[in-house]
């Protein structure tokens, strides 16, 4: 069952307009909220002093530089929790591209809104009559509210920004350790080759038995030998293959890993269609037949079936790669 913030992240996903815009305006309204009760209270001080014009005026431009300056503090502070939630940056530049036309109109109006009740509604009394509290009062309290904002903000920012930074490392190692997996000669050849593992102590994790940590599981290595024991170069394609469809199970576990993962697996089949370089749709047509038992070999219970499922919630474009399609020249094996 998903969790709350699976749901609102998937909902965010779904409706990227509307979330774009009412994330906007919401951080739009906190800052000329308070950048109103700041203004106010400068107001207070400076009408108990000086004339309307100079009192108007000055609490104007104070009430603009908070409330425009503090929607966008807001919005920052909305991306970290957004960040937090576990989506990418290409999310949020969906949003940004629906939200953008709206942003100068929505404060606009909230700015609007803000001067016609400051103009409008009653004049503070309290606070003006000589005497009913100190005129210090209104004036610090016009400083000290939006910068407390301010701080509270940027302190609630950092925080909400610790998962996804620390989560961004992660990322970032992971991506490294998809990339740098790699079939060797000896793996091809069976230098490597391990004895058949315990069926069900292979089968009681996802990820299974790799005893020789060459990225291959152990079940799926010896499956492929035994079918190809005199065609290294099938071998090679159908390890390598075999390599990128198990890091669906052990390396996927946001958007930009499933990414990398997809790159590596479409790099594997290209290299199994160059074994059978005739026109594309024979080449695709003999790839999709050895994929294929690789695939059935690797998500050969239930569990690992759910778990790249699962995997493949993240799905999500991807750019291609100019790297070679075969870890292993193919050219360099003799059969």
């Amino acid at each position: 069952m998903k969790s709350v913030k699976d749901l609102l992240g998937a909902f965010l996903l779904a409706h990227p307009a509307i979330s774009g815009v009412a994330m906007w305006a919401v951080a739009a309204a906190l800052g000329v909220y308070v950048g109103y009760i700041s203004g106010r209270e400068l107001y207070t001080f400076l009408r108990a002093k000086h004339g309307a014009v100079l009192s108007y005026g000055l609490s104007f431009v104070w009430y603009l530089l908070w409330s425009v300056s503090l929607s966008f503090f807001f919005s920052i502070l909305l991306l970290a929790f957004f960040f937090n939630l576990g989506l990418q940056d290409n999310d949020w530049r969906r949003f940004s591209y629906y939200a953008d036309p709206y942003l100068l109109p929505t404060l606009g109006l909230l700015l609007a809104a803000g001067l016609f009740i400051f103009f409008y509604r009653k004049r503070y009394a309290a606070f003006l009559q000589e005497g009913a509290v100190p005129l210090r009062y209104p004036l610090w309290r016009s400083i000290w509210f939006p910068f407390l904002v301010l701080l509270s903000t940027f302190l609630v920012s950092v925080i909400l920004r610790i998962p996804a930074v620390s989560d961004k490392q992660k990322t970032a190692e992971a991506v490294t350790a998809i990339h740098a997996q790699k079939i060797t000669l000896a793996d091809v050849m069976g230098d490597t080759l391990i004895k058949i593992p315990d069926q069900a102590e292979n089968d009681a994790t996802v990820a299974g038995l790799d005893t020789n940590n060459n990225g291959i599981r152990d079940d799926v290595e010896i499956a492929i030998f035994k079918k190809y024991p005199n065609s290294a170069k099938i071998r090679a394609a159908e390890l390598q293959y075999a390599m990128a469809e198990q890091m669906y199970l052990t390396k996927v576990f946001n958007k930009e890993t499933w990414g990398q993962v997809a790159e590596e697996a479409d790099r594997a089949f290209f290299c199994i269609m160059s074994l059978h370089p005739t026109s594309d749709y024979a080449s695709y047509t003999f790839a999709k037949t050895y994929s294929k038992e690789v695939e059935n070999l690797t998500f050969n219970t239930q569990s690992r079936r759910d778990a790249k499922d699962k995997a493949f919630d993240f799905t999500t474009s991807y750019g291609g790669t100019d790297k070679e399609s075969c870890d292993i020249k193919l050219n360099t094996l003799v059969n």
